[in-house]
């Protein structure tokens, strides 16, 4: 191997472990919005208040306004 190969393979590396780090870090952001409900916390099974709602599974719903829900889903207006 040539040290052009062995340059070009470790810059591929760095490139590779900078993109993991910053996608990590923004999965981290991502699931720790879904812990905090934007919407309305309700319990499984129940209907969302707005027929226009998406609903986001949440272990643990928590919209700010009452005590958090074990196994409830987050409806957000959509």
């Amino acid at each position: 191997m040539s040290i052009n190969v062995i340059v070009v393979i470790a810059i591929a590396l760095i490139v590779l472990l900078v993109l993991t780090i910053i996608f990590l870090g923004r999965g981290k952001v991502f699931t720790q919005g879904l812990s905090q409900c934007k919407g309305e916390c309700v319990k499984r099974g129940n209907p969302c208040p707005n027929a226009n709602s998406a609903t986001v599974p949440s272990p643990n719903c928590d919209d700010g306004r009452k005590a958090p829900i074990e196994d409830g889903i987050c409806c957000i207006q959509v």
